[in-house]
């Protein structure tokens, strides 16, 4: 039952808006999808030396930056620098002396009077302020002013908050001098080399970054902080986050000193700065950001014990800190091949995993990356991994999947295609070759050819300047007479959008019989084609690509004897699950009984299993079974829900009960899983098998629940599901309230506008409090959110509220979102 006070809130507000008339919706205007050159610049910067004042609560910056910098191979009259939505007080040369200048939208054009002859040095100071409308951003909230700053840059967002030639290509030195509020701390680029106390109470840092870096790797991050500081090879550590989080930083970055031990060795290179530092902040917009030698990252990587239990930020951490040197000491030239930055950073973060947690965990999530991949490389968003056209350049690192998985799981194939001595070598030939140099693919392949002696040049090009990947079609046959296998191989994938007819790659091709397991390499390069191998006995099975090296879609005819096979004896956990998930499908559908059994004590065996992915496919395999709580699969799945060490497998096995026709059954088992609290993900499983069993009984009970408190309120976030799996309009004003109701964190309130989307067409009271939302909300994962829900919506208010978003709005997701709707729908 909703509490009077949020209900009479909730009626005041739908009150309010009722009163105005809604607008239409307005055109949008769409940057054009374009082929984007190389910037080139007639001057290369030497040294960024920036002065910045904060004023939280007026949101603004007073900043002045002095420019080191050098013309090219040409004389220089007029200076170009990027700089958006700020205004110009001044601009100087190194002395002094007033220059002209003429403010453009997003450039300040600086007129030196005289040309400027190549090979000489200059400076300019240009004296700026007032409130950054990308780039710099006040977060966190106590008295109505916000308790912390932090930049973001990437891609093109630096000239958001200070003047500079904002191109990845373009590397310089850096210094950051900020005056602090009363009680503020900061960290940025570089060491600390000065703070200064003054009579106000403010405090004045210097920071120095020596190495040459890219402009949108320059950061800050600076407020009422706390620091947990160590050391690691002489380096030292920091983790900052908000007071609230700091009993939790320890045992949420433990794992960062042997990241970085780790990818010393991967790379051959000594970690490259003076220091590595770590900072939590609220309403970060994305996971994390690798700014050199100062990673930021959302405040919600960090969790307690329980918490820990649902998301391990190992990952992430890892993914950041392999950035510190692809990325940051080698960078992409220009965002064409962004994929060097964040291909490597994925497959580094995988590798970690391989070495920290073994080859089974190590092939499930390159599985996992794979899969994803695949998933988002199609349709409109299929296109080549190097690739130079965009809307706006953070469109690569969003849509189809290349820039990221696709990236990784192609570093994955070229380290089969090579081996791992020749692909390892390679990797730290790149690195030595290039550390401090901006890099394109032709770099990397280069590297690669001159340690492998091989010719290259075919893999990169069908891998990298082509698009999309193969789709198999496989089946086999044994003949007895003849004591082999027969394996049919189709390429199935349509070529029309660009996709090759045909992928030339390697396999291994796995065969096992009574004698065992023989492995054969082949060479796939024709649409159609058969292999023979021999094969004295019937295989048990036949695996096309062994251990999946290569990103695909595959569909392979199988008998229910050769899954069964590959559930309980293949040495691979991708193969198992596959397997798995194969069989509990024809678990629900196989009319012999003997051979149903057979099916369930194979997957029975499999919650057993030592991988978190193969009990994962188990649990979800016995979806549809819907047998009663007494039942030996009803009780094996009961105590995996309530004994698993894994929160993910207890949710599935929990998720698995109530998709039963009798989970009804379960609702007393479900309240204690919720009483246990093993984590906030199992206690939502749990009530939501509540919630399906009881039906309209149990909302009193989950509305209770919603008022209970969790670090970033994650334990209401989970619980969001459970209220909106009841019927009726009583849950669906549960949830609106909720997402109107600023006590709620972030998570909580981007959970129940997504739960809403399913009720959402035509609402107008939902379309009005949405509306009114998304205009004043500043937090990125609840604009995300209810642009979904507006889009769900969509009558005339809400195209209008996305049209006003899409003007203003800075997040390339959302616009590119709000966009292919407009398409879809018209104006």
């Amino acid at each position: 039952m909703n509490s009077p006070q949020r209900t009479s809130k909730l009626a005041l507000v739908l009150a309010t808006l009722a009163a105005c008339a809604a607008p239409q919706p307005r055109t949008l205007d769409v940057p054009p999808l374009e082929r984007h050159a190389p910037r080139t610049s007639s001057v290369d910067v030497e040294h960024y030396a920036l002065k910045l004042s904060l004023d939280p609560r007026a949101r603004a910056i007073a900043g002045e930056c002095r420019i080191r910098f050098h013309p090219r191979n040409e004389l220089v009259e007029v200076l170009e620098l990027d700089l958006d939505a700020l205004d110009v007080a001044f601009v100087s040369d190194g002395e002094g002396r007033s220059l002209a200048f003429e403010r453009r939208p997003g450039v300040v054009a600086i007129d030196f009077g005289a040309p400027l002859e190549a090979g000489t040095s200059h400076e300019v100071v240009v004296r700026y302020g007032g409130v950054p409308r990308r780039g710099l951003w006040f977060a966190g909230a106590r008295d109505g002013a916000p308790t912390h700053v932090f930049t973001q840059g990437q891609c093109d967002d630096s000239r958001g908050w200070f003047p500079c030639l904002d191109e990845p290509a373009q590397r310089a030195t850096s210094e950051l001098e900020v005056t602090l509020p009363r009680g503020w701390i900061s960290v940025a680029a570089g060491e600390k080399v000065e703070s200064l106390e003054r009579a106000d109470g403010s405090t004045v840092d210097l920071w120095r970054m020596n190495v040459p870096h890219p402009a949108y790797l320059t950061t800050l991050v600076a407020g009422e902080l706390v620091v947990a500081r160590s050391r690691w090879n002489g380096v030292p550590l920091s983790v900052i986050a908000e007071p609230p989080l700091e009993s939790h930083l320890a045992a949420s970055f433990e794992a960062t000193a042997s990241i970085l031990q780790f990818f010393e060795e991967l790379t051959g290179a000594r970690y490259p700065y003076a220091k590595y530092s770590q900072a939590m902040v609220a309403n970060f917009p994305h996971g994390g950001m690798e700014n050199i030698s100062a990673t930021t990252l959302t405040d919600a990587c960090v969790g307690d014990e329980r918490a820990r239990r649902d998301y391990d930020p190992t990952g992430l951490i890892a993914h950041e800190a392999a950035h510190q040197w692809f990325g940051n000491l080698l960078t992409c030239a220009d965002w064409s091949h962004a994929w060097l930055n964040e291909g490597f950073a994925t497959y580094a973060e995988l590798l970690y995993r391989e070495a920290s947690d073994g080859r089974d965990d190590f092939r499930a999530a390159v599985r996992d990356v794979q899969d994803s991949y695949v998933a988002q490389d199609t349709l409109a968003l299929r296109r080549p991994h190097v690739w130079d056209r965009w809307r706006e350049p953070f469109d690569l690192f969003t849509r189809g999947g290349q820039t990221y998985q696709g990236a990784a799981s192609r570093l994955h194939l070229l380290r089969f295609q090579l081996g791992d001595d020749v692909f390892f070598r390679g990797l730290r030939r790149y690195v030595a070759d290039h550390a401090g140099r901006a890099v394109t693919t032709d770099d990397f392949r280069r590297a690669m050819e001159r340690e492998s002696g091989l010719d290259l040049a075919p893999f990169f090009r069908q891998w990298f300047l082509f698009m999309g990947y193969p789709e198999f079609a496989v089946r086999w046959s044994w003949n007895e007479s003849r004591r082999n296998v027969r394996i049919e191989v189709e390429q199935v994938q349509t070529s029309s959008d660009g996709t090759p007819a045909v992928f030339t790659v390697p396999v291994d091709i796995e065969v096992r019989d009574a004698g065992g397991s023989r492995r054969t390499r082949v060479t796939i390069d024709e649409r159609r084609e058969v292999i023979e191998l021999p094969a004295p006995t019937r295989p048990s099975w036949v695996v096309f690509d062994k251990h999946g090296w290569v990103p695909k879609r595959i569909r392979t005819e199988r008998s229910t004897e050769e899954w069964r096979a590959l559930a309980s004896e293949s040495d691979d956990v991708n193969e198992r699950r596959d397997a798995l998930t194969e069989l509990g499908s024809r678990l629900a559908t196989e009319p012999n009984e003997q051979l149903r059994w057979s099916i369930a004590e194979t997957l029975l065996d499999g919650l057993a299993h030592r991988s978190e992915a193969v009990r994962l496919a188990a649990a979800r395999a016995f979806g549809r079974v819907h047998t009663s709580a007494e039942n030996p699969i009803a009780q094996e799945l009961m105590g995996l829900a309530s004994a698993d060490r894994s929160a993910r497998v207890r949710v599935a096995a929990l998720e698995t009960l109530a998709a039963w026709e009798t989970r009804a059954e379960f609702a007393a088992f479900a309240r204690e899983q919720y009483a246990a609290e093993f984590s906030p993900s199992t206690m939502g499983a749990a009530a939501r098998l509540v919630a399906l069993s009881e039906g309209e009984q149990a909302l009193p009970w989950l509305l209770a629940q919603l008022e209970r408190g969790s670090l970033h309120d994650s334990l209401r976030a989970s619980l969001v599901p459970a209220v909106a799996s009841v019927r009726g309009s009583a849950p669906s004003r549960a949830l609106l309230a909720g997402l109107l109701d600023e006590t709620w964190g972030v998570a909580a309130r981007e959970a129940a506008a997504r739960a809403l989307v399913a009720s959402a067409k035509g609402r107008a009271d939902l379309s009005r409090a949405a509306s009114e939302l998304l205009e004043r909300t500043e937090l990125f994962r609840l604009q995300l959110a209810l642009v979904d829900l507006l889009i769900a919506i969509d009558d005339g208010r809400a195209r209008a509220a996305l049209a006003a978003f899409h003007a203003r709005g800075v997040d390339a997701r959302a616009r590119r979102a709000i966009e292919a709707h407009f398409e879809r729908v018209g104006p």
